[in-house]
């Protein structure tokens, strides 16, 4: 046996909890020399999990649960769950993001409740600004978040106020860390949601709230603007670590240009119904 592969194995035996990590990683996908060998897979991934390894419970949680193409031992949606809870719990923000992505394919109807869960312990616990975005997004009860259309339920957690505070948080947040195009696109997703559909959410006769004071709209369309320009930027230089597929890169880089005149056109809109009231 090659010398990697046997100090693995010894490693693993000895209660390392990286090495049963790689390894059932490594018989679950037949990786790095190892033939794939679902029931060692199973064996050395459970040991990690059960002694709370994030990354082995992410991993150990689609031996349960049926979807893409993940080898699985049985079909048990209770089991396969509870370890991406608990992988997310851990501070593993992928687990929870398909974990959220499991309920909608599984119990959309019945989540909604353990989403929300989902984007507050993001938050709490990974520091996710595209799930503070998301959850601030369902607050404010935006007709075009792609969660509230996937659980009906969501509907009912409608609390503006907290939503402009989540979503402001969701930018500060992203503001801290590196630079990539998804954060822009979320900024122009903000504010498109910030000034047309939220605003619904509020009564006319509130002056002091944010969509009604004109300096605000100005902004949020100004920022909606830049951001989507920076996105397309990005995008065209490819200046992003993970690549994207050629049809979705062609097609993010079309829906920012429609994003980028779209937000043109409302800040002239905006400017111009301003003068006008001035006269």
């Amino acid at each position: 046996m090659d010398s990697n592969k046997q100090k693995l194995i010894d490693s693993a035996n000895k209660g390392d909890l990286e090495s049963q990590y790689k390894l059932g990683r490594a018989y679950k996908f037949g990786e790095d020399g190892f033939g794939k060998d679902l029931l060692q897979g199973h064996k050395w991934l459970k040991q990690a999990a059960e002694a709370n390894h994030a990354e082995a419970q992410l991993t150990y949680a689609y031996f349960f649960i049926d979807i893409g193409n993940q080898a699985h031992i049985k079909h048990d949606l209770d089991e396969g769950t509870y370890w991406l809870k608990r992988s997310g719990d851990n501070g593993n923000a992928q687990a929870l993001w398909l974990l959220i992505g499991v309920y909608a394919n599984f119990t959309p109807e019945t989540s909604h409740d353990k989403v929300i869960e989902c984007f507050k312990t993001l938050i709490a616990n990974c520091n996710d600004y595209a799930a503070a975005v998301e959850l601030g997004a369902i607050y404010c009860g935006s007709s075009s978040n792609k969660h509230i259309r996937r659980f009906p339920g969501l509907a009912s957690y409608t609390d503006p106020e907290k939503g402009f505070r989540l979503m402001e948080e969701g930018i500060r947040l992203a503001e801290s860390q590196e630079e990539n195009p998804l954060k822009y696109e979320q900024y122009a997703m903000i504010y498109q949601a910030y000034d047309s559909d939220t605003s619904k959410t509020y009564k006319p006769d509130l002056e002091d709230t944010r969509v009604y004071k004109g300096v605000d709209r100005l902004i949020s369309m100004a920022k909606k603007m830049c951001y989507a320009e920076k996105a397309l930027v990005a995008l065209q230089n490819k200046d992003f670590t993970s690549p994207f597929p050629d049809d979705v890169l062609d097609s993010l880089i079309s829906s920012h240009r429609n994003i980028l005149e779209s937000a043109r056109g409302e800040l002239l809109g905006v400017i111009n119904e301003g003068m006008h009231n001035r006269q």
